[in-house]
């Protein structure tokens, strides 16, 4: 159960598994949290569920490779193989082009202000393949420094 985090976690797993991450030059998907008539929300069963926020950043973290739980926190890996990290990209270059460095535990690049104005659509929009399907991230590395993906 968790309600922060889940974005980055289906990211990083999307993009090890080969999928191709991308924004529009428009946001077209958002929260509308204030609004007259509100449906339930999660956080309103919280008390059902208590220590299960906690429990699924800790597996998260372990998963995606993007933290380490704190010492002594068991962590429940059932089904890692088949929920965790694919073979296809490295989690490194996903954090490398996405600006997360992991070793600070900082963000480098202001994400949600990169997307949502148009800047990641504009720098990444000229690596889009020749056959216009996705974007060549071996050549967003390479811009970068980096060596290839695979």
């Amino acid at each position: 159960m968790m309600f922060q985090g889940e974005e980055i976690d289906i990211a990083v797993r999307a993009w090890t598994h080969g999928y191709d991450l991308y924004t529009p030059h428009n946001s077209v998907a958002f929260h509308f949290y204030h609004r007259k008539s509100k449906p339930p929300m999660f956080w309103e069963n919280s008390n059902q569920h208590k220590g299960e926020g906690m429990k699924s950043a800790y597996r998260v973290q372990k998963l995606i490779s993007i933290g380490t739980p704190k010492q002594g926190q068991s962590v429940d890996m059932t089904d890692s193989d088949m929920y965790g990290l694919g073979t296809k990209r490295k989690a490194d270059d996903f954090y490398d082009i996405f600006g997360i460095d992991r070793t600070e535990h900082k963000i480098t690049k202001k994400l949600c202000d990169w997307s949502t104005s148009g800047r990641m659509h504009r720098q990444l929009t000229p690596f889009i393949r020749s056959n216009g399907k996705g974007i060549d991230y071996d050549r967003v590395l390479q811009s970068l420094g980096k060596e290839k993906l695979h």
